[in-house]
């Protein structure tokens, strides 16, 4: 995410300043001669060459979500329930204690399963007053 918000904000760059050298030639300021003819090549070959990288990074952000059809976590969840209820081979086990390893991990972090009170708390050195301690699903 950061990536693609650095590219949007060179793209912004980059259109002040192909805008600011537009107004200098508008108001007489510089001489459309050969050396800024080309510099304004420069600055609008490197604004198309942004478009297509922020236009194919958004495009790689919604190609995994295009792969998760109703179809395909209708059948995700059916694999999962039978492989958790299945006891004798020890995945439910397994997946529970990685489940609640992220969710610690996530909260020590102070990442999304921290709630904002959560996190306030946590600055304020103890829990919410009235809060329990313990697991939270």
């Amino acid at each position: 995410m950061s990536g693609l918000r650095e590219l949007r904000k060179e793209l912004v760059e980059l259109d002040t300043a192909i805008e600011r050298l537009y107004e200098a030639v508008e108001k007489g300021l510089l001489p459309m001669d050969d050396t800024l003819a080309g510099r304004a090549a420069k600055l609008k070959a490197r604004r198309e060459t942004l478009l297509r990288n922020i236009d194919g990074a958004g495009q790689a952000r919604q190609a995994p979500l295009d792969l998760l059809s109703p179809a395909t976590m209708e059948a995700f969840s059916r694999l999962m329930r039978r492989r958790l209820l299945d006891c004798s081979s020890g995945f439910p086990k397994r997946y529970l204690h990685e489940l609640v390893s992220e969710r610690d991990h996530l909260r020590r972090r102070g990442g999304p399963d921290a709630g904002p009170q959560r996190r306030t708390a946590r600055r304020r050195g103890g829990q919410k007053s009235g809060h329990r301690s313990g697991a939270h699903f």
